[in-house]
């Protein structure tokens, strides 16, 4: 990859060779209930962007730099038991508690003196993340079949709906060296000692409304609906070793929004069907925000000392949270006419 008169050349090569045992058990109550426990351990490698041998820009115009040397495989430690309810044969209800232990996270960050570039490290030797998942298919309304004519009259109206709430926490590594005069690996910000996970929220609902009903000549309708909460898009990084309470860049944030899709069809003279569909009908904002420290230079003039700096007699924390970015994706909507031969 070139620019600018250089040209940046690099390769990479990663094996890993492992273990991954799993296991899945089933215990059925009766016909309507039935408990589920599983465990394994997974690998999660880096993707080729995280590894990559040099410099591009995402489409978003930002600049990345992948972590060819550095950067190592994640793995996990999953647990989950699930509770099933079966109130007929086309119906479900479960309840999932799960927790996953994870080895070397790897999350997005910024290059350290990389003047804003992203990268990718593996930022905590440690993370965790414990949940409740709800997970449900429910028939609101069934059509109603008449066995003297051996047809089905009515609507057929049913839901699907899954939510997750988590918590999830990580540390973040920092190794001094023997003099403690620097570090060999520090991703400490700011008066956080641990952080969340990049790109996991703390509560995610996805949900979805189908009607349809049994007239010769069927019109349906569906509307689905997503929703994260907000979540770190990107890891916040230290500007320098013993200065990274008042030095450094805050975790970039998401703001949760909604997505919203819906399609609606019809059919007619036996073979055709003509169909309305809205793609994100809401259109939100999508916005990024982050945290600035106001009073920093207060902060860095308090004391030379890092830990009488973030003692209980330090000044307090001005905090300004601003828009690193803000934009729309914008509403889809098309029209279609379909004949099946």
């Amino acid at each position: 990859v070139g620019g600018s008169g250089t040209r940046l050349v690099g390769e990479t090569n990663q094996e890993y060779q492992n273990f991954y045992p799993s296991l899945n058990l089933k215990y059925t109550l009766n016909d309507k209930h039935a408990l589920r426990f599983a465990a394994s351990r997974t690998i999660t490698l880096p993707e080729f962007k995280e590894i990559a041998p040099f410099r591009y820009v995402a489409p978003s115009g930002q600049e990345v730099t992948g972590n060819a040397d550095n950067l190592t495989a994640s793995f996990t430690n999953n647990f989950d038991i699930k509770w099933e309810f079966f109130p007929t044969n086309d119906q479900l209800i479960s309840l999932a508690v799960f927790y996953k232990d994870i080895k070397d996270p790897i999350n997005r960050t910024v290059q350290r003196g990389g003047e804003s570039i992203w990268t990718f490290e593996n930022t905590g030797e440690k993370a965790e993340v414990l949940g409740l998942e709800l997970e449900s298919k429910l028939n609101l309304l069934k059509p109603y079949y008449d066995e003297q004519n051996n047809v089905y009259s009515g609507i057929d109206l049913s839901l699907v709906l899954n939510a997750t709430v988590m918590h999830h926490e990580q540390d973040l590594k920092f190794v001094p060296t023997e003099d403690g005069l620097s570090a060999t690996d520090f991703f400490k910000f700011g008066t956080n000692n641990s952080t969340g996970l990049e790109g996991a929220a703390d509560f995610i609902l996805n949900t979805n409304l189908n009607l349809k009903t049994s007239s010769e000549n069927p019109f349906a309708a569906s509307l689905n609906a997503n929703y994260a909460s907000d979540k770190i898009f990107v890891l916040g990084s230290p500007e320098g070793f013993n200065i990274y309470d008042y030095s450094y860049n805050d975790n970039i944030i998401e703001n949760g929004f909604v997505v919203l899709n819906g399609r609606i069809s019809k059919e007619f003279a036996e073979k055709w069907q003509v169909s309305l569909n809205g793609q994100n009908l809401l259109n939100p904002e999508i916005k990024r925000t982050q945290g600035v420290l106001e009073n920093r230079n207060e902060i860095r003039a308090f004391s030379d000392d890092i830990n009488e700096r973030l003692g209980p007699n330090a000044p307090d924390r001005i905090i300004r949270t601003e828009t690193v970015r803000s934009y729309k994706l914008g509403r889809t909507i098309e029209i279609g006419l379909t004949y099946s031969f």
